[in-house]
């Protein structure tokens, strides 16, 4: 947690932003987002999964992958 907190951000480094949703399944109160990540020298894919409580969509589970060293990326 420490290394995440003292790092330098994108931002002042001058990278952009470059984060791109590419995909969000809604059921009633519930959703998961399907996003890519470049961020420094990785490149990951996010699913987030997210639940709408008192009308406000909340980050309950995060799990991602770097993809940068492979090309095994499969839909079902």
């Amino acid at each position: 947690m420490q290394d995440v907190e003292t790092r330098a951000t994108p931002e002042s480094l001058g990278q952009a932003f470059n984060f791109k949703i590419l995909s969000i399944e809604i059921i009633q109160d519930q959703a998961m987002v399907k996003l890519e990540c470049p961020l420094f020298d990785y490149f990951y894919i996010d699913f987030l999964g997210l639940l709408k409580e008192q009308g406000r969509w909340l980050i309950v589970n995060k799990m991602y992958t770097d993809i940068t060293q492979t090309t095994n990326v499969a839909a079902v």
